[in-house]
């Protein structure tokens, strides 16, 4: 996966195990960068594009700016959305449809049990 900005001249490449830091000394381009960032995030149009195998992605589905490093929690709906989409998408492809039916049968076995104590 790649993240490539029309103002930056390299892009960041997440399928290499590095830790990326873009250095931005003009205080204006940076304040612009953050700003544009954050705006796609939330659904608009910006300068940066999204690459996997050389389709885009929405920068909306798969991206969510941090922040504060120390408030970061899995209890986002957003963080929750695309987890459950990845879950589906391995459940539909590796033929794990009737392992998952039959959990899904216990429970409600187990739910009909318990209505009798209710």
């Amino acid at each position: 996966m790649k993240l490539v900005c029309e103002n930056l001249e390299q892009c960041v490449d997440f399928s290499k195990n590095n830790v990326w830091q873009i250095i931005v000394e003009n205080e204006h381009l940076f304040y612009q960068l953050c700003k544009s960032f954050i705006e796609q995030c939330d659904g608009l149009d910006g300068p940066f594009n999204l690459y996997k195998n050389l389709s885009t992605l929405s920068i909306k589905d798969y991206c969510l700016p941090i922040y504060n490093f120390y408030d970061l929690t899995l209890n986002n709906k957003k963080i929750e959305n695309l987890i459950n989409k990845k879950i589906i998408n391995i459940i539909n492809t590796n033929d794990f449809l009737c392992e998952l039916n039959e959990i899904n049968k216990n429970i409600f076995k187990i739910l009909d049990k318990m209505q009798d104590y209710l």
